[in-house]
């Protein structure tokens, strides 16, 4: 072989590697296009439940029901309480219905601290009931049931979706191909309770948390001849709209007065019901050359 003819080979062989360096380069190199979303949240449906008699007719406010036992639990000379002497006044009062108090009768212990706790960090504070009660330095919480509910009081079907389909068009050619890039896309909705801490408490429902669904498409996917196709991400919800009448039971210190305090509790709770992707295609039946590519539906998914 004369140095001619080797010197055009090992130009050749040369070219086609880098022919495949750069091929393998163009492969490998894909960047992932992400598409903004810009979301849509709308209400499906709705329904309004009728609001039970108790919470139509609630009132608020301080209602006196009782009185602890005097027997020396608190000093009115050195503004001491008795920790013995308050447990047993205590036990004398929940034992007036034990089934009732028996929550309050097993934590006793744990409701003379918080007393002697609650006095001692309101030593210089006052209370006006809206009852027109004297001022007082401490309102510790006894007990506390629910007079009626809670119950649901609307139950409102959501959805949060985007129109920003990830699409790919070969609606004018008869040739099969390939998506060339990798897309995707992403909407959230934020779920869990929100509201009164003795709604939460009574369902054990969660806080807020957020709730995602991510669409992609990825490069190499096929796309068949005379067609347009595409994907969106939706997720359906139920807000829930809670109210019930909570019954609060205190007592006062110093004075033991015993009040009942009605109040309406409300929370609302977001619960996930479906998060998915919707597919969209369409086929051109005439495979006409020049027809214009139909556009994805709009609005929310079905």
């Amino acid at each position: 072989m004369n140095k001619k003819v080797a010197l055009s080979i090992l130009s050749l062989a040369l070219s086609f590697s880098a022919v495949n360096v750069g091929y393998a380069a163009e492969l490998t190199s894909s960047v992932v296009q992400t598409v903004d979303a810009k979301q849509i949240t709308e209400v499906l449906s709705e329904k309004i439940n009728e609001p039970t008699q108790a919470l139509s007719s609630f009132s608020s406010g301080l209602k006196k029901v009782g009185q602890l036992e005097d027997n020396g639990w608190y000093d009115e000379t050195t503004k001491e309480i008795d920790s013995q002497k308050l447990r047993e006044a205590y036990l004398n009062f929940f034992n007036s219905d034990p089934i009732k108090y028996a929550d309050s009768i097993k934590d006793v212990d744990i409701l003379v601290e918080n007393t002697i706790a609650s006095t001692t960090n309101s030593a210089q504070s006052s209370l006006v009931s809206p009852s027109s009660v004297a001022a007082v330095n401490s309102l510790v919480k006894l007990y506390g049931s629910w007079k009626s509910g809670p119950s649901v009081t609307k139950s409102t079907n959501m959805v949060t979706y985007t129109n920003n389909w990830l699409t790919e068009d070969n609606y004018r050619s008869s040739v099969p191909i390939k998506v060339s890039s990798t897309k995707r896309t992403k909407i959230s909705a934020t779920l869990g309770f929100s509201g009164s801490i003795e709604v939460k408490n009574k369902f054990g429902f969660s806080g807020s948390f957020t709730a995602e669904q991510e669409t992609t498409v990825s490069q190499g996917a096929d796309v068949p001849g005379w067609t347009a196709w595409g994907y969106r991400p939706y997720i359906r919800w139920i807000e829930d709209s809670y109210s019930g009448v909570y019954t609060t039971t205190y007592t006062v210190v110093p004075g033991g007065s015993i009040f009942t305090e009605d109040t309406t509790e409300t929370g609302v709770n977001k619960r996930l019901s479906v998060k998915s992707n919707e597919y969209w295609s369409v086929v051109n039946t005439n495979k006409s050359t020049s027809a214009s590519t139909p556009l994805p539906p709009s609005g929310a998914p079905k």
